[in-house]
């Protein structure tokens, strides 16, 4: 947080602590963010790691690479 703070983004930035059910808000926060230019920490990704494949797939189309 001390980073997001020095980086002057301290008004930017969304957090979420996934775990059961957090799967869909995380989902719309990334795109909220990636619409409004917002950074979006996700805490705890352990505990959804049935989502970590959406999640991979939600990066890599943010990156332009598909394998």
């Amino acid at each position: 947080m001390r980073f997001v703070e020095e980086s002057g983004m301290g008004s930017r930035i969304k957090t979420i602590s996934l775990g059961s059910g957090q799967d869909k808000p995380a989902e719309e926060m990334i795109k909220q963010g990636i619409q409004q230019g917002l950074w979006v920490l996700l805490a705890n990704c352990h505990l959804c790691i049935s989502w970590m494949p959406k999640l991979e797939a939600i990066v890599e189309q943010l990156s332009g690479t598909n394998h």
